[in-house]
């Protein structure tokens, strides 16, 4: 057989990167191996790879095993230069004459192969041309070009399918890394508002109380988002059902006893800094429509997202007795939900009767259904 190369151990690392020994037969590779036999007239074409021990046929046309020994392999020959390799007769050359393909079946008495290179430089097989009848003239120039087109074109698709895998793979790789940077996120929030609840409770009953309060819901909305892109499919994209309707049920638990959430939200799916915003002003608006409409009692509150003719529209409303404690359209809240509004170009409207609603309209963010 052909004697293995100086760097045999790197060629063969250089096969298994292709992660193609073994595989199924493929449309791609049946076609060059037909395309080979019509081309050069011949009843047997191979798509063949060089292993450690054995070539291994990715495609054959005309043969009927899937292997045959590397001992036996021609094509072990093939990857030994960058040239088209050609047996003219395989019994008038002395290192083929008792080979048993040649001996028995499938009789090969001519051969001809152009190498697999791969870009690094490794011949790892060759496509191939064999016929049970010798051919002294061996093969025409411009049938050599051909079979080197064919295997280059073998070769283009192995490397094309790798690089798919190290693409794949090197996505999976970044998309475990966010999830964990976003479950860290989600965890670190998540002992931030538990710290600013435990303040809280260490106040009296006044502005400083009720500014940590809001903090800490401003600190839920951010969390909810980050909790919900750690379970998400898609990192870059929020699935606002699935985002809001944990936030808005998180919020009415927090309000106390008494008070509901009804969640009406259209299937929309927005990037994260969009989503965050609605997610902040829903998050100000539930605790003003609490404070305002039910003076902190129970009640319910009504969250509603609409996609209207390229405009999104969010409603947070209650059907409580209005404000008793100062005009709804001033404050923190309303100040910190009016630049949410500003950031996603749209505008804030706060109505007081019926009840208390924060309407927020603006340009629908680019969204997929």
């Amino acid at each position: 057989m052909g004697l293995p190369g100086p760097d045999e151990d790197g060629r063969l690392a250089a096969l298994d990167r292709y992660a193609v020994l073994d595989t199924p037969a493929e449309s791609m590779f049946d076609r060059i191996a037909r395309m080979a036999a019509t081309a050069l007239r011949a009843p047997v074409a191979l798509v063949s790879l060089v292993d450690r021990d054995r070539q291994w046929f990715k495609a054959r046309h005309g043969l009927g095993v899937p292997q045959t020994p590397r001992s036996q392999a021609f094509c072990a020959y093939t990857i030994q230069r960058d040239a088209v390799f050609v047996v003219p007769d395989a019994t008038a050359d002395a290192r083929f004459r008792d080979n048993p393909l040649v001996t028995g079946p499938p009789h090969i008495r001519f051969y001809a192969g152009a190498p697999l290179r791969a870009p690094d430089g490794y011949r790892l097989g060759s496509v191939c041309v064999i016929d049970t009848k010798p051919r002294p003239g061996g093969l025409s120039p411009e049938e050599q070009a051909l079979l080197t087109d064919l295997a280059e074109s073998a070769m283009a698709e192995m490397e094309a399918r790798r690089l798919d895998r190290a693409l794949h793979d090197a996505l999976e790789e970044r998309t475990a890394l966010l999830r964990e940077v976003h479950h860290r996120v989600r965890n670190n929030l998540q002992g931030l508002a538990a710290l600013a609840q435990a303040t809280a409770l260490r106040l009296a009953e006044g502005d400083a109380r009720r500014s940590i309060a809001a903090l800490t819901r401003r600190i839920e909305a951010m969390g909810q988002v980050h909790a919900h892109l750690y379970r998400a499919e898609a990192l870059d994209r929020v699935d606002m059902r699935q985002f809001l309707e944990p936030l808005c049920q998180a919020l009415a638990e927090a309000e106390g006893p008494g008070v509901l959430a009804r969640v009406d939200v259209a299937a929309l799916s927005l990037d994260v800094d969009s989503a965050l915003a609605v997610g902040l002003v829903v998050a100000e608006a539930f605790a003003n429509a609490c404070r305002h409409g039910y003076g902190g009692g129970p009640g319910c509150v009504t969250v509603r997202l609409r996609a209207l003719e390229g405009l999104m529209r969010l409603e947070v409303s209650d059907q409580g007795a209005g404000s008793s404690s100062g005009p709804a359209g001033t404050g923190l809240g309303i100040t910190l939900m009016g630049m949410l509004a500003g950031q996603l170009g749209g505008r804030l409207e706060v109505v007081e009767a019926p009840g208390y609603t924060v309407r927020l309209t603006c340009p629908l963010p680019a969204s997929r259904p």
